[in-house]
């Protein structure tokens, strides 16, 4: 095992995580600023305060970004390919009327969570929202109202 030696303080390096994710939110909820070039903003800049090489923060920032990309970019792949079979198959549309079906037209938005959900787990969850979305359209126009009001998951209000 390769020993490193420690060039800032704990306390530093925490002030510096810490100040980053701030800069982070102001840049992008203050100056609207789009959140991957916020994100690419910040890191240069934390390479840069903590210490890094300037010679060497291209190529960090390269390998950081392209391992969580290439891990992300799987998982939504293979997501969405197993989330358009359900969808193309029928499935999907099945267990949502028959949720819709079971929970009744006013707890119709309850009824597309649990669907969602159920969908959720053996899939991605951002694969189970590009199942569910097409979903959630043909539920809103059937039974008229937001989209909205069906693409939320709260429990149903009370009968009265």
């Amino acid at each position: 095992m390769e020993n490193t030696e420690t060039v800032h303080s704990t306390l530093f390096l925490l002030s510096v995580a810490a100040a980053s994710v701030g800069l982070l939110l102001v840049l992008i909820m203050r100056f609207k600023l789009h959140a991957f070039i916020a994100l690419v903003l910040v890191s240069l800049l934390t390479a840069l305060v903590t210490g890094i090489p300037l010679a060497e923060v291209v190529p960090t920032l390269l390998t950081g970004f392209g391992n969580t990309l290439a891990t992300v970019a799987l998982l939504v792949g293979f997501g969405a390919m197993i989330g358009r079979l359900l969808e193309v198959s029928g499935g999907a549309q099945i267990l949502a009327d028959r949720l819709i079906n079971k929970f009744g037209e006013r707890r119709a938005p309850f009824a597309l969570g649990v669907a969602s959900l159920l969908f959720g787990f053996p899939i991605f969850f951002d694969a189970g929202l590009m199942v569910m979305l097409p979903i959630i359209f043909s539920v809103a126009l059937r039974f008229g109202g937001s989209v909205l009001l069906y693409a939320r998951c709260r429990p149903p209000e009370p009968l009265r």
